[in-house]
């Protein structure tokens, strides 16, 4: 959905940004009649609630458009919402590819076993033993995925900062990198929204450590400096040129995630030198 986030993102003139609304929304409505067309494609249906949102979304943005400028404000808040809809689809579609493939190995595999089966039992066996190391691996990586996109189930009970922790160690047990807390503040409760985005720019940091730092430990550090909260992700591993950067979506979901909390989000890396993410979030942010 290219068109969306330009939509969103371009600061073109009303007229034109009304223009490619109302093609977007086409667009979505055609694929909503070839639904209801087509009643017995499955794989199409499968697809309307994610359509929905994103067309009631569009319908809300072209029309704000029209009204002033408080509208027009909301108008990019609902566009800036499909965006953010359509790139955590692609996110889990693009974390999932990998699981769908190994699930097409496996019925290939499957199949050639059931051939060699009566004169090839060993080899069948081998194969079999690897398959199932296969399987049980896609299996975990596949929990892990889910959870990471849950709600962490701890935050409402006991706080970020317990839930800071179990979360370091499950992700010290996935990635097999270390993350070391050092908290020198005990964080309050914060409302709880407060608490998740926090958590959500945490994760999503770590995460870019996994991808890309090539790294075996990483530390997260707590403090507070005038009225800050002071919140660092660091890492000693391969780090990054600014001009090098193919993929910023993970950047960009963390600096939406502070913007709401009216945070300052800051990172620096250099090729060879680490990279360390600091947020600095308001103390009486509510």
């Amino acid at each position: 959905m290219n068109d969306l986030a330009a939509v969103s993102a371009a600061p073109t003139e009303a007229p034109d940004l009304i223009k490619q609304g109302e093609q977007i929304l086409a667009e979505a409505e055609a694929r909503l009649l070839a639904l209801f067309t087509q009643p017995d494609d499955q794989a199409e249906h499968s697809r309307l609630p994610s359509i929905l949102p994103s067309l009631k979304l569009l319908r809300a943005a072209r029309s704000a458009w029209c009204g002033d400028g408080h509208d027009r404000d909301k108008a990019q808040d609902h566009l800036r919402l499909v965006r953010r809809q359509e790139q955590i689809q692609e996110r889990i579609a693009a974390s999932l590819k990998s699981t769908g493939q190994l699930l097409a190995n496996a019925a290939v595999e499957l199949a050639a076993c059931r051939l060699l089966l009566r004169n090839e039992p060993l080899t069948v066996e081998k194969g079999l033993i690897s398959l199932e190391n296969e399987l049980r691996a896609s299996l975990e990586e596949l929990r892990w995925l889910l959870s990471d996109l849950q709600t962490p189930p701890l935050l409402q009970e006991l706080g970020l900062a317990a839930t800071l922790t179990r979360y370091a160690q499950r992700f010290s047990d996935h990635y097999g990198i270390r993350v070391s807390i050092n908290s020198a503040v005990s964080l309050p409760r914060l409302p709880v929204t407060v608490e998740l985005a926090i958590f959500r720019i945490i994760q999503e940091g770590l995460r870019n450590v996994a991808r890309h730092a090539r790294t075996g430990h990483a530390l997260l550090a707590l403090s507070s400096l005038d009225r800050y909260w002071i919140i660092q992700i660091s890492d000693n591993g391969r780090g990054f040129a600014p001009e090098d950067l193919v993929d910023a979506s993970g950047l960009i979901d963390m600096q939406e995630w502070a913007e709401l909390l009216q945070a300052r989000l800051q990172i620096t890396s250099a090729p060879g030198q680490g990279t360390t993410l600091t947020l600095r979030v308001p103390t009486d942010v509510s």
